[in-house]
């Protein structure tokens, strides 16, 4: 397993994050992709999702699906599933289907029903730093 470890300050999260889109890019349009967010509640999830999202130019759209579970941004060279499990009752059925190409598929909570690190999924989690409140560390694997 691949794993890497990354300590991110708050104003250097879009950064970070347009390059984790460029490294996942191409694995997105030729076979979707599944990505797995742990982490407590105000680690820094859906602010990650905003972050990754802009690089498509979708960020103004982000918003939690807390209650409605799941939100979908799409343009013409993305189309990003934004799911957020922690108040279903049961793993909605959608998330048992197959992502297809040119699909990201980003699941908060996803440890809940034991979604986290199946296949070619890729798990990131986000830890408070307790050396600073504007840091988070990010582990990808």
């Amino acid at each position: 397993m691949n794993q890497r470890t990354c300590t991110v300050h708050e104003s250097a999260l879009d950064e970070f994050a347009h390059q984790i889109a460029k490294e996942w890019e191409a694995c997105i349009q030729r076979t979707g992709l599944v990505v797995s967010l742990s982490g407590e509640m105000g680690a820094g999830k859906t602010t990650f999702v905003r972050a990754l999202s802009g690089y498509w130019g979708l960020a103004n759209e982000v918003c939690s699906p807390s209650y409605v579970l799941q939100n979908i941004y799409a343009n013409d060279r993305i189309r990003i599933h934004h799911w957020d499990v922690y108040r279903a009752a049961e793993l909605p059925g959608e998330l048992t289907q197959p992502v297809l190409p040119g699909e990201l598929w980003l699941i908060e909570w996803a440890d809940l029903f034991g979604l986290a690190g199946g296949g070619d999924d890729i798990r990131v989690r986000f830890l408070f730093n307790e050396s600073s409140t504007e840091d988070r560390v990010i582990e990808i694997w």
